[in-house]
């Protein structure tokens, strides 16, 4: 099965799950859920993002500029 194939039916599986919640379960779970659980994980998903995004791109600088040959290049940096 192709890459793209599995993201249509990931995402496709989302959307029915999503309705699902939507039908069954009570409107003050689903309110608890989002406001404990969901916010906790996005929360922490971009922090780890930052974590580790902000020291490579750091790195990525500071090592271009350590490369760079002529040094009057890195005054426009």
């Amino acid at each position: 099965m192709s890459q793209s194939t599995k993201i249509s039916l990931s995402m496709l599986l989302g959307v029915v799950v999503g309705f699902i919640f939507n039908l069954y379960i009570p409107e003050n779970t689903i309110q608890f859920l989002d406001k404990n659980i969901f916010h906790l994980i996005g929360t922490g998903f971009i922090r780890f993002i930052q974590f580790i995004v902000v020291p490579i791109i750091l790195a990525s600088l500071v090592v271009s500029m350590t490369r760079m040959k002529d040094i009057k290049k890195n005054r426009s940096i």
